[in-house]
């Protein structure tokens, strides 16, 4: 049985020949290496199989590869992953104890992840570049929607809440818009965190 290489994303198919498209990745067909051969491709373009010419994207993400060796985005990302649905159960903590200390801890927890959505999104664009060769397939494209859905939220709630910092206790309607927002950006969160889960986790 052959073995057949994602050469974006590492994926190992075996089969008489490669799949149509990576179950990880998305990439078409044309690129898969077969296993055997990639010692020879190696040798043969100089260069460990990349071509002599870059291009202005590849020598972009080469000046940011020390993003990548410090982990950036598997770093970074924990925080709207972690911190955004902490802070929405404070939020409903705030409203069912009608607790100030809740609604405060909610209101710093949302500043913080709106602060570090830049971040989480720099240091994905060059995860992108580096790891997977700038591809631009599904599961990029659905981490790259969420990714702006959950920023754009996030700023709107941390907004909101220096805006009318006693949302908690206001009228029911606006509440119920509030909480409908927050719970959105934790779902676009979160489905961009399964989405980097296939991608990191194969098996």
């Amino acid at each position: 049985m052959k073995k057949w290489r994602c050469k974006v994303c590492g994926y190992i198919h075996e089969g008489d020949a490669p799949p149509e498209t990576c179950p990880v990745c998305g990439v078409g067909a044309s690129e898969f290496v077969l296993v055997e051969d990639e010692p020879a491709a190696a040798d043969a373009d100089g260069q460990d199989g990349e071509p002599a010419g870059k291009s202005t994207v590849s020598r972009l993400a080469e000046r940011l590869k020390f993003v990548d060796k410090v982990h950036g985005h598997p770093v970074s990302v924990h925080i709207p992953n972690g911190v955004l649905p902490l802070s929405f159960l404070f939020l409903l903590l705030a409203v069912i104890l009608k607790s100030d200390a809740m609604a405060t801890a909610a209101r710093l927890n949302t500043f913080f992840v709106a602060l570090a959505m830049p971040v989480a999104l720099f240091t994905g664009f060059v995860d992108w570049l580096n790891r997977y060769d700038g591809k631009w397939t599904r599961p990029f494209a659905v981490k790259v929607v969420c990714g702006a859905v959950a920023t754009v939220l996030v700023a709107v709630l941390a907004i909101w809440w220096l805006v009318e910092p006693d949302i908690c206790r206001g009228s029911v309607g606006s509440l119920a818009v509030f909480v409908i927002l927050y719970v959105i950006a934790c779902g676009a969160v979160g489905l961009a965190g399964f989405y980097g889960g296939k991608l990191v986790f194969r098996e």
